[in-house]
């Protein structure tokens, strides 16, 4: 099964919407992940040039029940699937207390809205590990603590190792499919101040160590052997391409995803 190919649009803002939609378009996406904040003004669920929009992302703070409501009604209007929360919290924070917070939160949030509402992801937040949702046990506590059908993990790969959690890799096909409604694929590779120099458009990671970002396929992880993993092991939920702005450079992402994927179901 070839997934569903999504653009992350989130690095384009909202005055870059109409062009990430093109880029998106041009590369063969299927779909787009939007900030739910680059839809309070929009009124037409059709203005993406026959995109759709899987996911609506939004961040979280703590008593942010309603919030994730508000997302999940907005979602909907916009026929989306899920409601993805990046995770993440101040660093004067408590985590503890924040995953307390947040398992509150998403619990009251799904009690007040009806089941058919768009599902809630968590995704395991860019930061040094444990942190809120940075290390895998941390994130899939979160996950089966609000046990709940329709709350489910978002996968970033990289994220856990740039976090410092690259033991995760090991762990995923076990642990984490059961539990994952989404993934969000890009690529670390180690910081070079000339390759940074010659293309600035690379968001830094510093999390743990120093690291660049490279499209899926790049780098780490080793996109060639896990996405074939998540595809064998009934994994059927889309992928996200983050987090360029640059169309050659996400043509490549999304060329790489289609092709392993379409080799993996030949095989």
């Amino acid at each position: 099964m070839i997934p569903e190919i999504c653009l992350s649009v989130s690095p384009f803002g909202t005055d870059g919407l109409d062009h990430a939609v093109e880029i998106a378009r041009d590369a063969g996406c299927a779909g787009l992940e939007i900030p739910a904040s680059f839809l309070s003004g929009a009124k037409d669920p059709e203005r993406f040039d026959g995109l759709s929009t899987p996911v609506v992302g939004i961040s979280w703070r703590p008593n942010g029940s309603d919030d994730i409501a508000e997302a999940l009604a907005l979602a909907k209007r916009f026929n989306a699937r899920a409601v993805n929360i990046y995770g993440g919290i101040a660093e004067d924070t408590d985590p503890s207390a924040a995953r307390d917070a947040f398992v509150k939160d998403v619990s009251a949030a799904i009690n007040k809205t009806p089941d058919d509402s768009p599902i809630i992801l968590l995704e395991n937040e860019l930061a040094k590990a444990p942190g809120f949702s940075a290390s895998f046990d941390a994130w899939l506590e979160l996950i089966r603590r609000v046990d709940s059908p329709r709350f489910r993990g978002t996968l970033d790969a990289a994220n856990f190792i740039s976090a410092g959690d690259g033991e995760a890799m090991n762990r995923i096909v076990d642990e984490a499919i059961p539990l994952m409604g989404h993934v969000h694929a890009k690529g670390l590779v180690p910081y070079d101040a000339e390759l940074h120099a010659r293309e600035p458009f690379r968001r830094r990671w510093q999390a743990d160590g120093e690291w660049l970002a490279a499209p899926a396929g790049e780098g780490v992880p080793a996109w060639g052997r896990l996405l074939p993993e998540l595809l064998a092991h009934g994994y059927t939920g889309a992928v996200t391409v983050e987090p360029f702005q640059r169309a050659d450079v996400i043509h490549r992402a999304v060329t790489f995803i289609r092709t392993v994927a379409e080799s993996t179901t030949q095989t």
